[in-house]
């Protein structure tokens, strides 16, 4: 089974949004996803990018989980959902663990509605075309 991990600096918003979408659109049960944040949580999820979420079909609702090497041991493929992340975060001994993809999707610090619904459609693009590239890895 592949295991896909989708982060962002504190899984408040852009990672749970790419989780959220995959798992609309992934019709494959032998690919599952979830998603963390580098650091735990600073702040909580605006009610706008909550409501603005609800607008493209997905909800946001768990609490922030952050990375930790206990819960990258079983990932296959670590997606940055971030523009804020290196990902050399991820080498170990000068090579990758993991495959790792890097998406450079800006954060929302402002509330700006037409902000927010850009980097959701972004992220739900970039999902959407993971999804392709994983059926036609078969």
């Amino acid at each position: 089974m592949k295991k896909i991990l989708f982060v962002c600096k504190y899984n408040r918003f852009r990672s749970q949004i790419a989780e959220q979408f995959f798992k609309k659109y992934n019709t494959n049960k032998n690919i599952s996803a979830r998603s963390a944040g580098i650091f735990k949580g600073l702040y909580p999820l605006d009610k706008t990018e909550s409501n603005l979420a609800k607008e493209f079909g997905i909800e946001i609702k768990k609490e922030p989980e952050t990375i930790s090497i206990n819960f990258l041991k079983d990932i296959n493929m670590v997606v940055i959902v971030a523009n804020d992340i290196s990902k050399e975060l991820f080498l170990y001994d000068g090579r990758y663990l993991q495959e790792v993809e890097k998406w450079e999707i800006p954060d929302d610090f402002d509330g700006n509605e037409k902000k927010i619904k850009r980097i959701i459609r972004k992220v739900e693009l970039n999902v959407k075309n993971l999804i392709k590239k994983l059926e036609k890895e078969k």
